[in-house]
C-alpha cells in the first residue's frame, strides 16, 4: 500500500508499506512478528467498528530477497484489520486475473 502523495507517519505506524520500509525496520528475518509487535509497526488506524465490512486485497507482490515480505505484508493488513474490528476478510498473492476469477465471484455470491 503506497502512493507517493499520502504518505505520513504517526508514530511507529504509516499509511504505507514498502519494501524499503521493511527493509529499514529489520523486517527480514524469522522473528519479524516479535519485531512488529515490540516496536508496534503497522498502518495507522482509519477507523473504528468496521465489524460489517469484508474485504478482499488482491495481488500483493512481495519483492525478491526477502523469503519473509509476503508473510510481513500480510501481519501488517491482518493487524490493521484486526485493530478496526473487520472480521471478515481474504489476502491472496499476485495472480493471474483468471485464478483471481473464482475467488472474486465466491465472495460476491456468498458461498
Amino acid at each position: 500500500m503506497y502512493h507517493e502523495n499520502t504518505k505520513f507517519s504517526e508514530g511507529s505506524k504509516t499509511s504505507y508499506l514498502t519494501g524499503k520500509l521493511i527493509n529499514a525496520n529489520h523486517l527480514t528475518t524469522s522473528n519479524f512478528k516479535e519485531v512488529i509487535e515490540k516496536n508496534k509497526f503497522g498502518f495507522v488506524k482509519a477507523n473504528d467498528n468496521l465489524n460489517n465490512l469484508e474485504v478482499i486485497i488482491l495481488g500483493i507482490n512481495p519483492e525478491k530477497g526477502n523469503p519473509f515480505e509476503e508473510a510481513v505484508i500480510k501481519e501488517y493488513w491482518e493487524n490493521w484489520f484486526k485493530e478496526m474490528k473487520i472480521k471478515n476478510y481474504q489476502i491472496k498473492s499476485a495472480d493471474l486475473p483468471s485464478n483471481l476469477e473464482p475467488i472474486i465471484l465466491k465472495v460476491i455470491s456468498g458461498k
